[in-house]
């Protein structure tokens, strides 16, 4: 460790806990607090910050400690460590899904909105492919189970997954850096730097950076599939005056994914492509004998011609307005988001050049506007007034392309 009067930087060398401890070991630190611990968790399942031990609702939450001796770095690792937070994974973000309680959105069309929405610092993705991404330089995750629509709108109706992000410090200047690798070739780093200007102003950038090659061998051209490369930045500026504080952030991320790749477990007869695929006969063969790959538990490869490739794009800006009068908080949150996702995916999994090809790119624009008013939490009558607006656009460019015989 480096230290310096104005910045620590910290380098830290992580190995997955599977390989030096068991899971009992790894529930321990992950979920036993001491009472003072307990009793200082703060939450804001219902529209304002408060105790947990006081807010009537079934949830989790997880804070950054808890998020990185656990390994979860992206919202999809987060179904490891919350039991009924699940992730069904295919292709593709547009059609992978959250469910919560085995409740989630199945069929995803262009404007289709999830079940289980995803929040970050209070600001709805407005497709659910926009809600798996990179977790760094947080301050906790809350996941609230069972409908939460009379707060969090309509697609809430089986929960939601809110990301809250570390803000910029007043009067500290301080940096950190962190990498994580695996011996399978996993790599991360990470990076935020925090500078306290005054009493008034302070800015916070972070980033982070993420390269996993994969774990399935493609025998047509000898690469690795099932990885994923990442890469995101946020940069916030804060102000903070007597009663009142504003917080602009903005952020930027990308990801070029090969997962989702379907390995052959067990051999059939009626999947991954049609019957002329193997000559113009048709004669009925098994997945195994048209591509060549012994079936089984341990399968790790495929025999594709056309690379499945994920490359999806987000950024996006939100000003966050707090004012506080007479014990009332009033706050404004104004947001404007992109997602864009393209992608080509070999549809009959095979070797050959011919059978379906299924294109699914989305680009989503939409913004958001919130007012809220919340009641002096110590009053007799406690309430919460709010309004939202929200407007999206999507444009739809998806398609497939189907032959029989190729010249």
């Amino acid at each position: 460790m480096i230290k310096a009067r104005y910045c620590m930087v910290a380098l830290l060398l992580i190995a997955p806990l599977s390989l030096w401890t068991s899971d009992e070991e790894v529930a321990y630190p992950l979920f036993k607090l001491s009472i003072e611990e307990l009793m200082n968790v703060r939450v804001s399942a219902q529209k304002r910050l408060e105790p947990l031990q006081q807010v009537p609702a079934s949830l989790y939450h997880f804070s950054a400690a808890q998020l990185s001796t656990s390994d979860s770095f992206r919202t999809e690792e987060l179904a490891r460590i919350a039991p009924s937070l699940a992730y069904d994974k295919r292709i593709d973000f547009t059609k992978s899904s959250m469910k919560i309680r085995g409740i989630g959105t199945l069929v995803f069309g262009a404007g289709v909105e999830p079940s289980v929405a995803t929040l970050v610092d209070g600001v709805v993705m407005a497709r659910g492919g926009a809600g798996f991404f990179e977790l760094y330089d947080l301050e906790s995750v809350e996941i609230l189970l069972g409908p939460q629509s009379t707060l969090f709108g309509k697609n809430a109706s089986a929960g939601l997954i809110h990301v809250k992000s570390h803000k910029p410090q007043l009067y500290k200047s301080y940096g950190e850096a962190n990498a994580w690798l695996t011996d399978d070739q996993d790599y991360r780093l990470e990076l935020m730097a925090n500078q306290g200007i005054n009493q008034h102003w302070a800015t916070r950038f972070s980033a982070v950076v993420r390269s996993f090659e994969g774990n399935v061998d493609n025998r047509y051209d000898g690469n690795t599939l099932n990885g994923i490369d990442a890469s995101a930045l946020r940069a916030q500026v804060k102000w903070q005056g007597d009663n009142t504080s504003l917080l602009l952030a903005l952020d930027y991320s990308r990801q070029d994914s090969t997962q989702g790749v379907r390995v052959l477990r067990v051999d059939s007869d009626s999947i991954f492509t049609d019957p002329a695929a193997i000559g113009s006969s048709g004669i009925p063969a098994t997945a195994g004998q048209i591509t060549g790959i012994t079936a089984g538990a341990d399968n790790t490869q495929v025999n594709l011609n056309r690379k499945p490739l994920v490359e999806s794009e987000a950024y996006g800006a939100n000003l966050h307005l707090q004012w506080a009068w007479k014990g009332h908080q009033w706050h404004s949150i104004s947001a404007v988001r992109r997602w864009i996702q393209e992608n080509d995916r070999d549809n009959d999994q095979t070797q050959f050049d011919f059978s379906l090809k299924q294109l699914e790119n989305r680009d989503v624009s939409w913004y958001s506007q919130e007012f809220r008013l919340n009641s002096h939490r110590r009053s007799a009558l406690s309430y919460v007034l709010g309004l939202y607006y929200s407007h999206s656009e999507n444009i739809d460019t998806s398609g497939d392309e189907r032959t029989f015989s190729y010249d």
